[in-house]
């Protein structure tokens, strides 16, 4: 075992050296422009280093990209910086820029241009100003970042192994992400995640679609979010209005404020308070926990249908209470008014969940 390791390590070490980063930076700086039509597409498709979106009043299209060689000489480094090529095709409707490199002159590194490593040898930084009269915004990044004090307009973000920066989003701001460890949105109006083993941090948002796996959400307020995930966590300030149709989650909301619908296998629900405008909450589930704190003067209603499951209710004087448990089944109906006609709805349906029910008082 000991001969086997020694072996692997002797393979590996070379790439460990061959990924330092070299002693000599060479810099080189590529501009490209054109004027603009109202609503024209941008895109912008990076790798290795930043993206930072900045508006101004002209309506014309520049980007200024720093291209970072890294080498043992300045020959090496030089190479290096002048073998990645910026690409355009541009028109005043139309502008698309993206990096790229020339096989030909590439040294070993550069021929491998997708590997991560990449990055201890080369940095490609865009710096892009647009004015707001354009129609959408396409980004794409590996191994890099993206900066944005605003998007101003429809924006896709394809990002993987990265950072982002967004501070407001005015418009539908579309994130695709994989493997993107730290990332936040101040401020949002619409947004739509498409994720995998990433971070999401955000404000405020109006509305938020997600779907995703093995993902951390946290969100300070939200109006309406609607969720499709595995093996996710969600931790969330203020929601309005949630729908979950998930597995392996754990879902924390420090206060809901009308609806929740939740249809899980193998979660937990903790919603630490409704507001006095709450409406309903639906539950149907598998293998799921879940914890619904009230305060006493919002009336409510509750009917539940389990099979090996429970339901509690503390804290609340029910009334034309139903409680039968039968070989296995479990069934439980009761209101805090004798009239629970108009009243907020409690539905839970499912197998092996339990429910609680508290007076948060």
């Amino acid at each position: 075992m000991l001969k086997h390791y020694k072996l692997i390590f002797l393979l590996l070490l070379p790439l460990f050296t061959y990924a330092k980063k070299g002693a000599v930076a060479i810099k080189r700086t590529v501009v490209k422009e054109t004027a603009l039509s109202q609503g024209a597409n941008i895109a912008v498709i990076n790798k290795f280093g930043k993206v930072n979106i900045v508006y101004w009043d002209k309506n014309e299209f520049k980007t200024t990209v720093t291209i970072t060689g890294f080498g043992n000489s300045d020959k090496e480094a030089s190479d290096i910086a002048n073998a990645v090529q910026i690409k355009d095709i541009m028109s005043p409707s139309s502008v698309r820029v993206q990096t790229d490199y020339n096989a030909n002159n590439a040294k070993k590194w550069l021929r491998n241009f997708g590997s991560r490593n990449t990055r201890d040898q080369v940095t490609i930084d865009y710096d892009v100003y647009i004015p707001r009269s354009i129609g959408t915004l396409e980004i794409a990044n590996n191994f890099g970042d993206v900066l944005a004090e605003e998007l101003a307009n429809r924006t896709v973000i394809n990002l993987n192994y990265g950072y982002y920066n967004i501070g407001s989003a005015k418009e539908k701001l579309t994130l695709r992400m994989n493997y993107c460890d730290k990332g936040k949105i101040d401020k949002a109006d619409e947004v739509v995640v498409e994720s995998n083993y990433s971070t999401l941090t955000i404000g405020t948002v109006g509305n938020l679609t997600v779907a995703s796996n093995s993902c951390k959400y946290r969100i300070d307020r939200v109006n309406s979010i609607t969720m499709k995930s595995n093996y996710d966590d969600y931790f969330v300030g203020k929601v309005t209005y949630v729908k979950a149709n998930s597995n392996y989650i754990n879902v924390k909301l420090d206060e809901l404020g009308e609806t929740g619908i939740f249809a899980t296998n193998y979660a937990d629900i903790i919603v630490k308070r409704v507001s006095t405008a709450f409406k309903s909450f639906r539950v149907d589930a598998n293998y799921t926990d879940v914890k619904l704190n009230i305060p006493s003067r919002v009336n409510f209603a509750v009917n539940a249908a389990l099979t090996y499951g429970d339901v509690k209710v503390d804290g609340f004087q029910m009334h034309n209470v139903v409680s039968e448990k039968k070989h296995g089944s479990m069934r439980y109906k009761g209101a805090t008014q004798q009239n629970d006609n108009g009243l907020p709805t409690i539905q839970i349906n499912g197998a092996y969940t339990d429910v609680k029910i508290s007076n948060v008082d």
